[in-house]
């Protein structure tokens, strides 16, 4: 049983197999580099937007974002008063309308102080940030230096000697 077909019905169909092999992956190869592209577009446009919040020398509220880059907490900046490293987890300790107040968010200090870097909050321990514009005194004690935020609810924050140096210029810079 020998099939005979039109020669015109092969070609067509030889035609639209082959238009098929050749064309498919090459619109695939195509999107798949278009949406790569994209996301990264996407991603220098969002460090772009980072870096301009950081370096804004206005900045008038602090966000809080968590290891996966998700909003969790926006406080004036006036309202923070300190943040302390537990493990991966820092706890943000501001000021509410019932006083003090804590918040905690799963991220690191390292990060939360690459965040800040162009802010008044800066590291002063290995598990401490301080909001410099709360602190009322800084005193010299047998242990070291230590920043009083001038509030009987909130301990007194160390200064390592690796950070006091960087204390003492932000306090002797006008």
């Amino acid at each position: 049983m020998e099939e005979t077909r039109d020669f015109w019905e092969v070609y067509r169909s030889s035609v639209i197999h082959t238009a098929l092999v050749l064309l498919l992956p090459y619109t695939i190869s195509v999107l798949y580099l278009s949406w790569r592209e994209k996301s990264k577009r996407v991603k220098e446009l969002e460090e772009e937007r980072e870096t301009e919040e950081s370096t804004s020398p206005a900045i008038e509220v602090l966000t809080f974002r968590d290891e996966k880059g998700e909003l969790q907490l926006s406080i004036k900046k006036e309202s923070l008063l300190y943040m302390e490293a537990a493990d991966n987890y820092v706890s943000v300790c501001y000021l509410s309308k019932t006083g003090v107040s804590r918040y905690l968010i799963r991220n690191t200090l390292k990060e939360m102080e690459e965040r800040f870097a162009h802010t008044r909050v800066i590291r002063c321990h290995r598990s401490f940030m301080v909001n410099l514009d709360q602190v009322k005194i800084a005193r010299r004690t047998s242990s070291g230096i230590v920043l009083d935020l001038g509030t009987d609810k909130i301990p007194d924050i160390p200064v390592s000697r690796t950070y006091a140096d960087r204390i003492a210029q932000w306090f002797t810079t006008p």
